[in-house]
């Protein structure tokens, strides 16, 4: 009996590509023809991709010579317009979504390994099945630099809830050529659906895929290949295949099943050269496979540039860290969405607080006035898979899964449930980076982007504009945490907690109303960083002193005077009414 005709009918719709890597986001030497070494980046991902002058800022194309020239009229018109790209990418993403494996993120799951080689184009690692099995499953694996394996990875993550055990099956090697397979079409490598579909075919007789049917519900659970050579997302040629996951494009059974999604990547890591790929292509599109969307700008600036969640999530640039050898930890929404972690620890009140590794399955959060909208707080610290970061301390991330706001007519909840396009709007993100050094700006490229390297207090700012109650000081790193200080101003006497923030204030226990005849202590709300080493007071512009004042009826104006430094200076006042 034939099945999957519908997942059949949904690639031939709109194609094959599902969700792609990002192109590496570093910037790479090209030597010309005659000699002249330009600096060039790679934009994009397998949807729409193109490559810029970072010296000029300009997009360049390679033409039959060689060269890398500036893009001609012809050339623009040649790729998609935005509206093409959107559409693809939301039926990709409304695919995605309806093969997402969250019921196999638990337990131990075997994945058939296909290894696929060209006809012009052979695996040249040595015993590449061996290569492959010990990169995938080989608990500790160091070869090339690696930090730990594809298994290790997702146990860790998981904390052995989730063990994946990959079958390296025996090489194939396909009908046609490498640069057939990866042909570029107007938006995706045009035959390479047909490589996945005769490798399937090819690798039939080398394994009995109905053990790799864990659920009984007559697919396959995940397929995944790799194919001899280097890939384009690592600025190899435009014929080479470009990491992805996808459908299968048939419904033939093997061995009583179907095959559902896939997810491929290549032997070999940059655009030359011999050193075999680390695990943080492999373990993003793994991720694919198992539900998580994409949270970098998969529309790279065309709706508004946004930075996203950067090095600091595997599903954007993170699984490039350490030249994909050490990708980071699962951030606290990816947990939640395999099922390896409950709801974030909402903050309530002031007072001390300190967040543990996100190692630990431990993470903060705030909310703002609109249900759906939020901030995270997490400890991204120099162990384990977060070493490779460029730096750590309080990762702070602003979340929106509300209805109550918009972006492209849709609103934010059902981006998060049925698209893979979260930030692709520069000017409402839907989960990014609030960085340290600059916390207001969308766009933001720099250093600095976790609270703690530098002095900087935090005062979190919703989509409305509004300030959070909520304000962050004196956030420090420590060896297996990061501690701050939290005031909550809601929840709390507004001035005791002015001055938690630095300020001092007059302390008013009658809330500004009192009655003739009352004592009026003359105290101060202190601030512990701009201490008073001496104090005047004034009631109405006189001169007082004494600890106390006796207050008669009417409008009143007390005022300190407080010398803090031989250079600084402050004074505050509080207008009262007594009856």
């Amino acid at each position: 009996m034939k099945k999957f005709s519908f997942l059949f009918l949904s690639l031939a719709l709109f194609g094959q590509i599902a969700s792609a890597i990002p192109a590496d986001p570093r910037p790479f030497k090209y030597t010309q023809p005659d000699g002249t070494v330009i600096t060039l980046r790679l934009m994009g991902d397998e949807f729409d991709h193109w490559t810029v002058d970072e010296n000029t800022g300009n997009e360049v194309v390679l033409d039959g010579d060689g060269y890398y020239r500036p893009v001609s009229g012809v050339y623009r018109s040649a790729r998609l317009a935005p509206a093409q790209v959107n559409s693809l990418r939301s039926r990709a993403a409304e695919f995605r979504n309806y093969n997402a494996h969250r019921d196999l993120t638990h337990g131990e799951r075997k994945i058939p390994v296909i290894l696929m080689q060209f006809s012009d184009l052979e695996f040249t690692l040595d015993n590449p099945v061996q290569q492959f099995t010990d990169l995938l499953n080989k608990k500790g694996y160091s070869a090339n630099g690696g930090t730990g394996s594809v298994q290790d990875y997702y146990r860790d993550n998981s904390h052995g809830a989730f063990i994946p055990v990959f079958d390296v099956l025996p090489v194939v090697t396909l009908s046609k050529s490498y640069k057939y397979y990866g042909q570029d079409g107007y938006d995706t490598d045009v035959h390479v659906g047909e490589a996945i579909v005769e490798a399937i075919q090819l690798s039939d007789p080398l394994a009995d895929f109905s053990q790799y049917d864990s659920d009984g519900d007559g697919y396959v659970d995940m397929l995944m290949v790799y194919y001899a050579g280097h890939n384009q997302a690592e600025h190899a040629p435009d014929y080479t295949i470009w990491p992805h996951q996808s459908g299968v494009a048939t419904d033939e059974e093997f061995d009583g099943v179907c095959f559902g999604t896939y997810f491929c990547t290549s032997e070999y890591k940059g655009s030359a050269g011999t050193r075999m790929c680390g695990i943080g292509t492999s373990s993003h599109e793994f991720g694919h496979s198992l539900g998580l969307p994409d949270f970098y700008d998969t529309d790279y600036g065309k709706n508004g540039s946004a930075h996203a969640m950067d090095e600091f999530s595997i599903m954007s640039s993170g699984s490039y860290n350490n030249e994909g050898r050490t990708p980071p930890y699962f951030t606290s929404e990816e947990r939640k969405i395999l099922g390896w972690m409950d709801e974030q620890i909402e903050i309530y009140g002031s007072g001390q607080l300190t967040i543990e590794s996100i190692d630990n399955n431990v993470a903060y959060y705030t909310t703002t006035d609109v249900e759906g909208e939020y901030f995270v707080y997490e400890a991204r610290l120099n162990n384990g898979w977060d070493k490779a970061l460029s730096e750590h301390g309080l990762l702070v991330y602003h979340v929106d899964k509300s209805t109550a706001h918009s972006v492209a007519g849709m609103a934010c909840k059902y981006h998060w449930q049925y698209r893979n396009d979260l930030n692709a709007n520069g000017s409402h993100p839907m989960c990014y980076v609030i960085p340290a050094e600059s916390q207001s700006d969308l766009d933001y490229y720099g250093y600095d982007w976790l609270f703690g390297n530098i002095e900087k207090t935090y005062v979190p700012k919703s989509w409305s504009g509004d300030d959070s109650r909520y304000t962050f000081y004196d956030i420090a790193i420590n060896s297996d945490n990061v501690s701050m200080t939290v005031v909550d101003l809601v929840h709390e006497n507004q001035d005791e907690g002015l001055a938690k923030l630095g300020y001092n204030s007059i302390a008013d226990p009658g809330k500004g109303n009192y009655s003739a005849g009352d004592k009026f202590e003359l105290k101060l709300n202190a601030s512990r960083r701009y201490l008073p080493s001496s104090t005047k007071w004034y009631l109405d512009g006189k001169r007082v002193t004494g600890e106390t004042i006796s207050l008669v009826s009417g409008q009143h104006t007390i005022k300190a005077e407080l010398t803090i430094s031989s250079t600084t200076s402050e004074v505050v006042e509080l207008e009262i009414n007594v009856n």
